[in-house]
């Protein structure tokens, strides 16, 4: 049984307070009864005693004389204090002198055999004194303690209601005290725990006041009302969320708890079975609206998957998310009406913080859209593979007709081109001709403006086959040993031609220290150089025009160059710069009716640049000229040996006092820079006039130039004038060497001006001038060789030998069906000293074949009787011709021409209009006089 306690703190806290008062009562009482009792008799003493002593003096006569009625009178007056029970006086001899005594006679005790000193009854009420007196008598006092008791009571109970006031007092002031600062927060807090409690109210706050710990628990109570209200709230919110998505989502939401029975079950879901969440949440699994058969197959394939049995229910849809793996796939719902609806069903497990599994969540998708969607998309499916089909055979059509239309426009060009360059061939090889022979002036100009007109002809066909190769993809470029100043040195020859007939100053820009033995494609480095050069000069009313080379970086295998072409022309706006490197394209309608061309030059430019692995760019502004450039990646040859750069061969050249004369001020900074480059001391000056003055302050300073480069057709004093001059000074002024340039077009005028002065320079300097020419001109004008002590691993440079030279004597098969082209090639052949046998088609040559030998055969292409593909394949198949070269010497120039020759059996091929220097160096490649036949020569 449960003892009664109070139900509130209040009354729990005023029980402990009175019961802690009541205790202190019972301990003060019982400390004063422990008081009384250990003080009784003390008290006692000091009330007997002072009786004691007055009976002693009363009675010390009565004593002293054995006064026995003195003594009882002393003693009778006991009888005023009804406390005093008995007094008896004993002598020392033992004889009772006297005696008093309120006591029954039979109750009378006798003189007690003690010490003297008070002693108390066993019961505590009465005190017994034994004293001594004078010769040996004692007296004996007996008193009652009830009026001692009495008053200890008295006091007692004053003592106590004074003591139950105190602490009835300090309980109800420490109850109030408690009720204030203990008793009344705790209630608040009691009361805003029930109303959190019972109406789920956050919001319910205590008051606090004070530090100490009710204070803190206040404080700890209402921030963890805060803090749950935050959470109540965030919850709310994403339960309100939650409650939204869970409605409002176009998927159905179903969730289960591990026995399958449905926990939640939103509006998607109830659209898509037809249940109500009424109906089915707590009561029924999904298995009512799924089909039978479904469930048995899905069953069936669980277990053959996972190894294990599955049985056909609820497990059927858990066993892949119990193991933690993906399951979604295609069912089929029944719904409340019986109808059936495609559906797409993911199942995932919601597992608690220790992974066990808490149910399973559905997540189902209508597909009946995506399935329409797919029936749909199979028939047009089906209309797109039949009108792909139709749309097929069309293009089929279409392809077939446009590669006929191709084919016949490659043929119509192939022919075209043959027919073209067939007629040209006669008309170089004949002008070619006559400007070899006496021919009066005027002829001889009109000779040679009609053999201009057919080369710049010659390179608008030649431009309109590398496009036509351009758009087949058939242009290629080649990776052979190649040298840098040649290649430079024959640009500059037919570039500065051009130039000097436009009246424009070419300038050659290139470093002193420059790799030179490349491995590249010299042929179509030189087309793009040109191309630029030619647009330069074309676009050029006045100034100059420089090609500059740099060296970009240079290592053991390669080197990247940079090639740039500048000039002072009439520039390009941004709009034409966008279009400029498209095909036929031009500034403007009036740019092709005033500089002419066809628009191909920068379109093929471009695409080579690109080839050779660079990029062609290009910086102009109207009126401020234009600056073309691109880098370019070159190999370098490591298996021969390099020649001897510029500044190694000046070395005997460094600190020559050079006087460096012409008017134009790009060129003489040009060629100021180039002679410091190379270590001599150079100086400028722009006319002869200054030249003389130079020359003069230098003689006067005992410092005379030890050569002067000097630029030929110089405005006011002459080349000739100055030379004159100079060499007109006193004695013991030196003779200065002098280095007199001068251009391709200049060259003859000036040694014929320098012939009629009886005059000769110490060196003649082609312009442009490269610093290898340079420093060549300056040891011939001076007299000095190249020193090799230095540099004894680098051998002379060799000249290579004319190709014509080899060919003396050798026989040579041309088979040809135009006369015009037979005679052009039988002067040229036969300037070489070559025996020229010729045979009209490929029938002829055959049989001239048969009767005689050759060392080479130049192979027409096209010839009525027999073409010269098919003489070929018939040439190859004679046993002893198998190894005799034959050359395609062909106007065909189109793409595939020379795969086609060389797929016939041909060893080479030679492009018209001919090229005579290129003609004689592919005879040189196949007939040399250790291959050529016995006999053959005198045939």
């Amino acid at each position: 049984m449960i003892p009664w306690r109070p139900a509130g703190i209040r009354g729990r806290l005023a029980l402990a307070l009175f019961t802690a008062a009541a205790l202190a009562f019972a301990a003060a009482g019982g400390g004063f009864l422990l008081f009384d009792r250990l003080t009784l008799e003390g008290r006692a003493r000091s009330v007997v005693e002072p009786y004691a002593e007055l009976l002693s003096v009363g009675a010390e006569a009565a004593v002293a004389f054995g006064d026995a009625a003195r003594a009882q009178e002393v003693l009778e007056t006991l009888r005023a204090n009804p406390q005093i029970l008995e007094a008896q006086i004993v002598m020392a001899n033992g004889r009772e002198l006297a005696r008093y005594s309120t006591r029954p006679q039979a109750a009378r005790p006798g003189m007690p055999q003690r010490p003297d000193g008070v002693l108390l009854s066993p019961d505590r009420h009465t005190a017994d004194l034994v004293q001594s007196l004078q010769d040996g008598a004692r007296l004996h006092l007996v008193m009652h303690l009830g009026e001692l008791q009495r008053q200890t009571q008295e006091a007692l109970l004053t003592l106590a209601a004074g003591t139950i006031v105190l602490l009835a007092g300090i309980a109800f002031g420490l109850l109030a005290a408690l009720q204030r600062s203990i008793v009344g927060p705790i209630a608040a807090l009691a009361h805003a725990v029930d109303q959190v409690g019972t109406r789920a109210d956050y919001a319910a706050r205590v008051p606090v006041a004070g530090a100490d710990e009710v204070a803190r628990l206040g404080q700890g109570f209402n921030t963890m009302m805060q803090t749950i209200a935050d959470r109540d709230a965030e919850l709310r919110r994403l339960s309100a969320m939650h409650r939204t998505v869970l409605e409002n989502v176009g998927s159905g939401i179903i969730s289960v708890a591990p026995d399958g029975v449905v926990s939640t079950f939103n509006r998607a879901a109830e659209r898509l079975t037809g249940y109500s969440a009424a109906e089915v949440v707590g009561k029924m699994t999904p298995q009512a609206w799924h089909d039978p058969q479904e469930v048995a197959r899905r069953a069936r394939e669980l277990s053959a998957e996972l190894g294990e049995p599955v049985a056909a229910g609820m497990e059927t849809f858990f066993a892949r998310a119990r193991r933690n793996l993906p399951e979604a796939g295609e069912w089929s719902f029944i719904r409340k009406d019986g109808s059936r609806l495609p559906v797409h069903l993911t199942v995932t497990a919601k597992r608690s913080d220790t992974n066990e599994i808490m149910g399973f969540i559905g997540l189902v998708s209508d597909l009946t859209e995506r399935k329409q969607a797919e029936a749909a998309q199979r028939r047009y499916q089906d209309e797109l593979e039949r009108t792909v089909q139709q749309r097929t055979a069309e293009l089929q059509q279409a392809r077939d007709a446009a590669e006929a239309a191709n084919s016949a426009k490659s043929s119509f060009l192939a022919n075209m081109s043959h027919e073209i360059r067939t007629p040209m061939n006669a008309i170089l090889g004949m002008s070619a001709l006559a400007l070899q022979g006496e021919l009066a002036p005027q002829q001889r100009n009109y000779v040679h403006k009609a053999h201009a007109a057919a080369q710049s002809l010659l390179g608008i066909i030649n431009d309109i086959l590398d496009f036509s190769k351009i758009e087949a993809g058939r242009l290629e470029v080649e990776s052979i040993p190649f040298s840098l100043d040649e290649s430079m040195e024959n640009l500059v020859s037919v570039l500065g031609m051009r130039a000097e007939q436009a009246g424009l100053e070419l300038l050659l820009d290139m470093p002193a220290r420059l790799p030179t033995a490349l491995i590249g494609d010299p042929t179509r480095l030189g087309q793009i150089l040109l191309n630029l050069g030619n647009n330069a000069v074309k676009f050029t009313p006045q100034g100059e025009v420089t090609l500059v080379l740099r060296v970009l970086s240079c290592d053991s295998a390669s080197a990247q160059l940079l090639f740039e072409v500048r000039d002072t022309g009439i520039g390009m706006s941004a709009e034409v710069q966008q279009r400029l490197f498209q095909p036929f394209s031009q500034a403007d309608a009036s740019t092709s009716r005033r500089y002419g061309g066809t628009g191909l030059g920068l379109a093929i430019s471009q695409h080579l640049v690109r080839l050779m692995g660079g990029e062609l760019k290009v910086d102009s502004a109207p009126g401020r000229g234009s600056r073309f450039s691109f880098a370019l990646r070159f190999g370098l040859q490591t298996d021969a040996p390099a020649p001897a750069p510029p500044e190694c061969r000046a070395q005997a050249l460094r600190g020559t006092r050079v006087l460096v004369v012409d008017d134009n001020a790009a060129a003489r900074d040009l060629l100021t820079a180039s002679c410091t480059a190379l270590g001599l001391r150079a100086d400028a000056a722009a006319s002869a006039e200054e030249a003389l003055k130079r020359v003069a302050q230098a003689d006067a300073l005992d410092a005379p130039y030890q050569l002067l480069l000097l630029d030929s057709g110089m405005p006011g004093m002459d080349e000739t004038a100055l030379m004159a001059a100079v060499g007109q000074r006193e004695a013991p002024s030196a003779a200065i060497p002098v280095i007199l340039m001068a251009t391709a077009l200049s060259r003859e005028a000036t040694l014929q001006r320098l012939s009629e002065r009886e005059m000769a320079p110490a060196a003649l300097l082609a312009k442009p001038v490269t610093p290898s020419s340079f420093v060549d001109a300056c040891h011939a004008a001076l007299g000095t060789a190249f020193a090799v002590s230095e540099h004894a691993d680098l051998p002379e440079p060799v000249v290579p030998a004319d190709p014509r030279a080899g060919l003396r004597g050798a026989r040579i098969l041309l088979v040809e069906d135009n006369e015009i082209n037979q005679e052009v090639a039988l002067a040229v052949l036969g300037s070489a000293g070559i025996e020229v046998s010729v045979a009209g088609n490929g029938r002829e040559a055959l049989d001239l074949l048969g009767q005689h030998d050759f060392d080479a055969v130049l192979m027409d292409c096209q010839m009525p009787v027999m073409d010269g593909y098919e003489a070929t394949r018939a040439l190859r198949r004679m046993p002893i011709r198998r190894s005799l070269p034959v050359i395609a010497m062909t106007a065909n120039a189109m793409v595939g021409d020379r795969d086609a020759a060389i797929a016939a059996g041909m060893n080479d091929h030679v492009a018209k209009p001919i090229n005579v220097d290129e003609m004689f160096a592919t005879l040189a490649r196949w007939v040399s006089a250790d291959s050529r036949r016995p006999g053959a020569s005198s045939a």
